[in-house]
C-alpha cells in the first residue's frame, strides 16, 4: 500500500531534479530500486541537506528501504521549507505509520485530504486512515525507556552554605554544622528506567498506567544517594476537543537505600483544544504523605492550578507555556502547626525546533511557601522563597535514541537558616525509548 501510494502521488507533483544525481535517484525510485535510490544519496546527506528536491527523494529513498526515522528527519526538512509540499506530507504520514506513530500520522494523512488529491490517492490514504482507527481502537500499547546519566552537583545535600549558625532558642547562641548539615558538592550517575501502557475501552475511553524508577549514586556523599519507584494507573475520556482524566498515582522515595517517605494520591485532569496553536488545562491533586523516621512530618497534601500553552508558526517553530497553581500541606500531627503550610506558585517555559534533530528548551518556576506555626528553634514562623530555572537541548540522533545535556539552579531564599540554599547541577543523560 506504501508503494502505490507514492506511485499515485507522483503524478501530482511535477518538480524536476536540480541536478543529474537527482535525476538519477528519481528514476532509480520510479525503477524500483529504493535501496540503490538511498545509497547514492544518504553520502550526501551532509552537504546537501536543506534543498528541498534533494531531502524529500532522500526521505522518499530511505522510507522504502526500510529506514523510516531517517526519512522523517529529510521530511521534517522539506516541509520546514514549504509547509504545503503535499508529496512531502504523505510521504512523512506514511513513515509515522511505519513508527507505529500512528495518531501522528493520522493527522497528517488528514491534512493531504485537505488538499483534495485525485480520487485514487483519497482511496489509498483513507485505506491507511481505517487501518490507524482499527489499531488506535483495538489493540493495547505499550512503551518503555532506559536512561542514564553522568553529571555534577553543586548542593547533593540542598544544605546552607554557612558552617554556623546562631540559634535563637538558645540565646543566640552560635552552634558549628556537621557535615551532613552543610553544603556539599559531588559528581555523580543515574540510571533509570520505565514501563506504561494505554489499553482502549472504546474510541474515547482508554485505560493507562505505568511504573518507572531511578537510582541517583553520588561518587563521594553515598550517604545522600537516593532512588524512587513511580506507579500509576488511571482512565482517560475524550470528548470533542476535551480530554479528562483520573488517575491513582504511588511514589516511594528512599535515602540511602533506606525507605524515607511514600506519597499516594489522585490527579485529575482536564485539557482543552482551543485549535492547532493553543491549549487550556486545569488540574487538581490530593495525596497523603507518610514519613517511614519522620511521622510527625506526615501530611496531606492538596494542590490545583491551571496551565496554557501556544505554539507558534515560523522559523524554529516557537513553543511556550505558563502555568500557575495553589495548594496546602497540612500536618496530621496537632503538636507540629510549623510543619504545615500553604504554598503558591508559576511556571513559565518553552521550546525551540533549531532543526529537524534538535530541540532547545528552557523552564523558570517560582513557589512561595508560607509555614503555619513556629519554629521552635527559630522562634519565628518560617517562609520560603524558591526560584528554579533550567536549560538545555535534546539531540535526537536516530528515531528511539536521545541525549540531552541540561542545567538546573535552584535558590530558596528562607528565614530558617539551614533552610536557606542554592544549588545547581549538570547532567548529560542518554535515553533508549521503545514502544510496540
Amino acid at each position: 500500500m506504501g508503494a502505490l501510494l507514492g506511485m499515485m502521488l507522483s503524478g501530482i507533483h511535477t518538480a524536476q531534479a536540480a541536478d543529474d544525481v537527482l535525476q538519477r535517484a528519481q528514476l532509480l525510485l520510479d525503477g524500483g530500486k529504493p535501496a540503490e535510490a538511498y545509497s547514492l544519496l544518504a553520502p550526501l546527506e551532509e552537504q546537501r541537506a536543506g534543498e528541498p528536491e534533494y531531502d524529500y527523494l532522500l526521505g522518499v529513498s530511505a522510507l522504502d528501504n526500510e529506514q523510516a526515522g531517517r526519512a522523517v528527519f529529510a521530511l521534517e526538512r522539506v516541509l520546514a521549507v514549504n509547509p504545503n509540499h503535499t508529496l512531502a506530507r504523505a510521504e512523512i504520514a506514511r513513515a509515522y505509520f511505519v513508527l507505529g506513530e500512528k495518531k501522528t500520522a493520522k493527522q497528517e494523512f488528514n491534512n493531504v485530504l485537505k488538499e483534495n488529491p485525485p480520487e485514487q490517492v483519497n482511496i489509498t490514504i483513507n485505506q491507511y486512515l481505517s487501518a490507524i482507527d482499527k489499531s488506535l481502537s483495538d489493540h493495547t500499547k505499550y512503551s518503555a525507556f532506559l536512561e542514564f546519566a553522568l553529571g555534577h552537583d553543586s548542593n547533593v545535600n540542598a544544605a546552607t552554605g554557612s558552617q554556623q549558625v546562631a540559634v535563637p532558642a538558645f540565646g543566640g547562641l552560635i552552634f558549628s554544622l556537621n557535615s551532613s548539615a552543610s553544603k556539599q558538592s559531588d559528581n555523580f550517575g543515574q540510571a533509570a528506567a520505565g514501563i506504561s501502557f494505554t489499553h482502549p475501552v472504546s474510541k474515547d475511553v482508554n485505560i493507562y498506567g505505568g511504573v518507572s524508577g531511578y537510582q541517583h549514586f553520588n561518587w563521594r556523599a553515598e550517604q545522600f544517594d537516593t532512588s524512587a519507584i513511580d506507579a500509576n494507573l488511571g482512565i482517560s475520556f475524550k470528548h470533542n476537543h476535551d480530554l479528562f482524566s483520573v488517575a491513582l498515582q504511588d511514589n516511594d522515595f528512599s535515602l540511602n537505600s533506606e525507605g524515607y517517605r511514600n506519597a499516594f494520591g489522585v490527579t485529575g485532569q482536564w485539557q482543552h483544544t482551543v485549535d492547532n496553536s493553543n491549549q487550556v488545562s486545569a488540574f487538581v491533586q490530593a495525596s497523603r504523605l507518610d514519613y517511614k523516621t519522620q511521622s510527625i512530618r506526615d501530611a496531606n497534601r492538596y494542590v490545583a492550578g491551571v496551565g496554557y500553552g501556544h505554539a507558534f508558526s515560523g522559523d524554529y517553530l516557537p513553543v511556550v507555556f505558563v502555568s500557575g497553581y495553589l495548594g496546602t500541606e497540612d500536618e496530621r500531627h496537632s503538636d507540629s502547626p510549623w510543619l504545615g503550610h500553604d504554598l503558591y506558585g508559576v511556571r513559565l517555559g518553552g521550546q525551540l525546533t533549531y532543526n529537524p534533530k534538535t530541540v532547545i528548551f528552557g523552564s523558570a518556576s517560582y513557589e512561595y511557601r508560607d509555614y503555619g506555626g513556629i519554629e521552635p528553634l527559630w522562634l519565628e514562623s518560617r517562609n520560603d522563597k524558591q526560584f528554579d530555572a533550567s536549560v538545555g537541548f535534546k539531540y535526537t540522533p536516530s528515531t528511539f535514541w536521545s541525549i540531552k545535556p541540561q542545567l538546573n539552579y535552584t535558590t530558596n531564599s528562607s528565614n530558617v537558616p539551614i533552610d536557606d540554599y542554592n544549588r545547581y547541577t549538570f547532567s548529560v543523560t542518554v535515553r533508549r525509548d521503545f514502544s510496540w
